[in-house]
């Protein structure tokens, strides 16, 4: 098996107004997997991983891996109900949990041990598993979705190739890295490349400022972001000069509308190019390569590592034109869902990851998203699924029913609404209710403003 630490091939890494050397970085990643290796006690593989966007990600996600461990990538906002499930479905050894503020681990206080010991059958076959994150939760109930060393490599390699990503590029990625998109075309990718790479904490847009600074100073030359940022970075006092020196803006997690691209397109002159992805799919199927045409309406043709065809219930291709459900072929595609094999074999038929999007393709091989299959939400690039926001707000002990929804937002994509009856519904009881999921449940999951009934 070829492992994805034997293809690293750092530049410098530009974080916190510091330049980090491949020397530097690798005697970190080095220094992960000692640790790890030296105090690890239970026999899980997984290792769970706190992911923001900071140089200790990095440093924690190829040290895990260099240890023989599976890295559980875990968005740092995850509330509690979220992590417990996880936890109970796959047990960690360890936990890292990052200190922001420093850029060195110090070991016995950010990564905490575990002692579970698990069954043999249920950890069985992951030693090819590279990366897990829990996704697909249409029923109600998160799934975590293997990925091995192959399908992170074809995946990220597909991003080198189109993309020209290599030794002297400057890649940046203005997205949340616990999210697959942006850990592969932010770090993985130009990790393999030989190119650097700037990490920006994005955690609210008013550091998108510093962010316009660094993307100047550092002469970025391929960014990757979500629509909002980019209605955000149009506005910076720095865009001209971020537009001169980049070759490559792309765009993903939600629909780009037309007045952004257009506002790129006609006032700076450059173009946004479009792509869409699935988790389970490591992430990125289908992209606007450099040299394609724009179409605006498509996500773009399918990617080098995988084949992407439209069919119909009984999974036959449908011919161009017509409307079916959007599935996908290759190294790219996961290993399965940890623990779940009828999820698995309901989702991979045939060899084809059945993604539950629905949509088209034109006789030139473009992709064009028309629905959802499944009942999901998109919020700036965040999947919600209502029936697992659902399942999570019945724990409150003074619900009577709920229904989670979406409304589209323009910058956004959905923003979630609920409407919810209470057995006791005061105003304070109103209010308890939404502190309660505010305090339980992820944010970005949590409806704005329930409507109460």
């Amino acid at each position: 098996m070829s492992s994805l630490i034997d293809h690293l091939n750092f530049g410098n890494i530009y974080f916190n107004n510091k330049t980090y050397s491949p020397a530097t970085i690798l005697a970190n990643i080095d220094a992960v997997a000692e640790n790890i290796s030296k105090r690890y006690i239970s026999n899980s593989p997984f290792v769970y991983l706190f992911a923001p966007n900071h140089i200790k990600t990095v440093y924690g996600l190829f040290g895990i891996i260099k240890a023989g461990r599976v890295c559980v990538l875990v968005d740092p906002a995850l509330k509690h109900f979220e992590l417990e499930e996880m936890m109970k479905d796959a047990a960690p050894g360890a936990i890292i949990k990052p200190d922001k503020g420093t850029d060195t681990f110090d070991f016995f206080k950010e990564i905490e041990v575990k002692h579970y010991q698990l069954s043999p059958a249920r950890i069985q076959g992951l030693n090819d598993v590279a990366i897990m994150l829990y996704t697909a939760a249409d029923d109600g109930f998160a799934k975590g979705a293997m990925l091995t060393h192959a399908n992170i490599l074809a995946n990220a390699s597909s991003i080198n190739e189109i993309n020209n990503v290599k030794k002297g590029t400057v890649s940046c990625a203005l997205i949340a890295v616990h999210h697959l998109f942006a850990l592969q075309t932010g770090i993985v990718a130009p990790s393999i490349a030989g190119g650097d790479f700037i990490l920006e904490d994005i955690t609210n847009f008013k550091s998108l400022k510093n962010v316009g600074i660094q993307l100047e100073k550092n002469k970025a030359t391929h960014i990757y972001a979500v629509p909002a940022v980019y209605l955000f970075l149009r506005k910076l006092p720095q865009i001209k000069q971020i537009v001169a020196a980049a070759t490559s803006f792309v765009s993903g997690g939600a629909k780009l509308t037309r007045s952004i691209f257009d506002s790129y397109r006609n006032d700076l002159q450059c173009e946004i190019h479009e792509g869409y992805g699935i988790t389970e799919a490591s992430p990125i199927c289908a992209w606007h390569g450099p040299k394609d045409k724009i179409k605006l309406d498509s996500v773009g043709r399918s990617f080098p590592c995988c084949k992407i065809e439209i069919h119909d219930e009984n999974n036959k291709d449908l011919g161009a034109g017509q409307s079916g459900e959007i599935c996908i072929t290759g190294s790219n595609v996961m290993k399965g869902y940890f623990g779940n094999d009828s999820a698995t074999k309901s989702t991979i038929v045939d060899g084809w990851l059945r993604t539950g999007d629905i949509g088209k393709m034109d006789a030139e091989g473009y992709v064009y998203l028309t629905g959802l299959k499944k009942r999901m939400l998109n919020i700036g690039g965040n999947k919600v699924y209502p029936a697992e926001v659902e399942r999570l707000m019945r724990r409150n002990k003074n619900i009577r029913n709920v229904e989670v929804f979406g409304e589209p937002d323009e910058i956004l994509g959905d923003t979630v609404k609920a409407k919810v009856q209470l057995r006791e519904n005061s105003k304070e009881d109103q209010n308890a209710f939404i502190a309660w999921c505010s305090e339980n449940i992820t944010g970005y999951k949590v409806p704005r403003a329930p409507e109460f009934i």
